[in-house]
């Protein structure tokens, strides 16, 4: 587990560092400083200012393509020839530039910005047609991983992206105020290449960019970075709101027909730019979004998930006011700030620009491109898909049904505001029953930046909504109901919805008191299809197995070592578990054990339940990093994990406590700690320790532990953890 935190253009962790005595001698502890040291007077934002920017072109890789790249460079004697290198000078002004931090003087990472430049060049192909280029916009982005790409628009010719650039070495000098970007590699823009006659040259490397201008340090550049977050006594941690996508409508329908009791629909979405920085909507790669679709039914208290479409790629972003009335538009490679684009229905079904699900990561937004394209079923393939008998009028009577829009796209992951970008929107089923022709209709207005799930609360007062946060991953949601069926028993009902947990669920736990007797236990998933699965060939939809034992009811389906393609709970879909009990409801804690490899393996909440004790409101977890067999003077390495389960601000003593291997506990007791620390909704401390075995005093062989432990007064434990190693003499 890590810190959960926004994005950041510089990142500190804290160390701690301590040892046992006695048995375990101390070495070095230092714990992070309750205060926080001077500010550097350069640290902080800064923009270019004019400058110039250089063109460096492959000649011989351009005579490739058949094209040349040619500018006059007039003197005072005469006009030299046509060369293929060309300098533009670059436009100052308070509202253009690139934006970057810098921390001690020193650059420390791009947030993004825009450099004009005034000049022209000619492209030439063999048969001399001739492109004008020139009057360029350098537009910087920022990847998933924080590192820098741009494009080049061209303003003098076709009003289009002419290049792509990406990498580089970013070299800042805060005296002097000079900033120089060199060696970032110069492709042709793809659409661009096809435009001009040579596709087969799009997003070849064909040059390099150099860009060299002054800077001038701008606090209050827009977008405006926030303030520096409490970090490990850390000043330089800034961040920056980032883009920031939502749903902003779900405005139309289409059906395109049934195979198989199975009929396929599409939905528009218009997605709208909340945040504070435009979003990256380039066609051809991997950074623009991907579009899903999802549909929901509410019936007799269940609420279930019962279609799911394959994604749409997006390829161009208009630059509407749907949800503003201050678009800063674009050109369409980005989704500009305050700015909406309008995907209608027949786009978001249109088969051969729908990709699967399995290659996205949802967590970060990542995916390959272009996307595996399998086989495509006939009418309904790819689309979203229901099954008849999920929407006939004559065998859901009184259901309610809903449609969900997500967004998953790599810039707005890395702001780590992934989590608004669902909306749903109520839906009407027409059509006679037991005919299979049903259509669906638009109803009420769509509930922005709230997922499926959440129509769930939205008609039921009844049921409670718990927000699962997966360190280092992506979020689940947990929505629970207790019903008194008036005889003695009660019904229990779980949904659980993966918004964009790429590590997904592969059991869920509950606890059961003892003497109470359990039945009608049920499950529900939703189909994938078209091939939507790892090798192009569908996840197993073989329902989760229950068992009860061991004080818990238990649903559970394959890991990942045993199938990778077994039946997880996987983002973007909502699986449902239930039962009946004699026995009333209570605050017990349920566990989600998650399916791909990583820390942690669970995932603690509460809700309610037949038997067993609350969650933890503070969760430890500890991980040993070194061997587990040790000899004198070896260092042990622990890392420490809290995580606030709660979605309040939690105060709580963290301590460690030492056992030798006949279980006597080391001194002194506690081991190490108490240490008082108070976390925020859903935050994840990392604290490691470094232990060492002493050289000199006897020390037992065999298993020794160290137990994590976690309270809300010292010592009493509500929490703990424990990891062992072996000393070997």
């Amino acid at each position: 587990m890590h810190r959960v935190q926004s994005k950041s253009w510089v990142f500190a962790s804290c160390v701690l560092i301590a040892t046992t005595s006695a048995a375990l001698s101390q070495t070095v502890g230092a714990r992070r400083q309750a205060s926080k040291p001077a500010t550097v007077s350069t640290d902080g934002v800064w923009r270019t200012s004019g400058g110039k920017v250089t063109l460096l072109f492959d000649r011989d890789r351009l005579l490739d393509f058949g094209v040349e790249m040619q500018t006059l460079v007039k003197t005072a004697v005469s006009d030299e020839l046509p060369r293929a290198d060309a300098t533009f000078a670059a436009s100052g002004g308070s509202e253009s530039g690139i934006l970057f931090a810098s921390r001690n003087g020193r650059f420390s990472a791009l947030a993004g910005g825009s450099l004009p430049t005034d000049g022209e060049m000619l492209l030439v192909r063999s048969d001399d047609e001739t492109f004008t280029l020139g009057d360029f916009d350098v537009h910087v982005t920022i990847d998933a991983n924080g590192g820098g790409n741009g494009t080049i628009t061209d303003r003098r010719g076709t009003n289009r992206e002419a290049f792509r650039f990406t990498s580089g070495m970013i070299q800042f000098d805060a005296a002097a105020g000079r900033f120089e970007w060199g060696g970032a590699e110069l492709s042709l823009d793809a659409n661009w290449a096809h435009e001009v006659g040579i596709p087969q040259a799009g997003g070849v490397v064909i040059g390099t960019i150099l860009i060299e201008a002054p800077a001038v340090a701008a606090p209050n550049a827009s977008p405006a970075p926030q303030g520096p977050p409490l970090g490990e006594g850390d000043p330089g941690n800034y961040g920056l709101a980032g883009p920031d996508v939502i749903v902003g409508d779900l405005q139309n329908v289409q059906r395109y027909g049934t195979v198989g009791g199975i009929t396929a629909f599409s939905v528009g979405t218009t997605s709208c730019n909340i945040g504070t920085f435009w979003l990256n909507w380039m066609s051809n790669t991997n950074q623009h979004p991907v579009i899903g679709q999802n549909m929901y039914r509410l019936k007799n208290g269940r609420f279930e998930q019962i279609g799911m479409s394959w994604l749409k790629h997006g390829f161009f972003a208009l630059s509407e006011n749907l949800c503003f009335a201050d678009c800063q538009s674009t050109n369409g490679s980005h989704l500009g700030v305050h700015c909406s684009d309008p995907y209608e229905s027949s786009l978001n079904g249109d088969q051969s620009n729908l990709g699967p699900r399995y290659q996205v990561n949802a967590a970060t937004g990542g995916y390959p491109y272009p996307p595996a394209n399998p086989a495509t079923p006939a009418t309904i393939g790819r689309r979203l898909q229901v099954h008849n008998t999920d929407l006939d009028p004559g065998q859901n009577a009184g259901a309610l049904y809903f449609v969900e829009g997500q967004y998953v796209t790599p810039d707005d992951a890395a702001a780590n505001n992934k989590n608004n970008n669902a909306s749903y929107r109520r839906i009407t089923v027409s059509g006679v029953a037991g005919s299979g022709n049903y259509n669906i209709n638009l109803a009420a207005t769509t509930q922005r930046q709230k997922p499926g799930i959440q129509a769930w609360k939205d008609n039921d007062n009844a049921v409670t909504l718990v927000n699962v946060d997966i360190p280092n991953d992506g979020r689940m949601t947990v929505g629970y109901r207790v019903v008194d069926n008036g005889n003695g028993t009660w019904t229990y009902e779980y949904a659980i919805y993966n918004m964009n947990s790429d590590r997904a669920a592969q059991s869920f736990s509950v606890p059961v008191g003892a003497g109470i007797n359990i039945t009608n236990i049920g499950f529900h998933d939703v189909d994938h299809h078209s091939g939507d699965g790892i090798g192009n060939v569908n996840y197993d939809g073989t329902d989760w197995t229950a068992s009860v034992a061991n004080g818990a009811i238990t649903w559970s389906t394959q890991t990942e070592a045993q199938n990778a393609n077994g039946n997880a709970l996987r983002w973007g879909t909502l699986y449902n578990f239930r039962y009946d009990a004699d026995s009333a409801p209570q605050t017990g804690a349920a566990t989600l054990t998650l399916f791909k490899a990583g820390s942690p393996g669970q995932m603690q909440f509460d809700v309610a339940t037949t038997g067993g004790v609350p969650a933890p409101r503070v969760q430890v977890t500890l991980s040993m990093s070194s061997p587990a067999n040790v000899r004198r003077g070896d260092h042990v390495l622990i890392t420490a994990t809290l995580h606030n389960n709660t979605t309040g601000v939690e105060s709580a003593d963290f301590w460690l406590d030492g056992f030798r291997p006949n279980n006597t506990q080391v001194g002194p007791h506690p081991l190490r700690g108490v240490f008082g620390e108070t976390l925020s909704p859903g935050q994840t401390l990392v604290v490691p320790f470094d232990l060492v075995v002493p050289n000199g005093a006897p020390v037992p062989s065999g298993p020794w532990t160290i137990k994590g432990r976690v309270g809300a007064a010292y010592p009493g434990v509500d929490a703990e953890s424990s990891v062992q190693f072996s000393f070997i003499p």
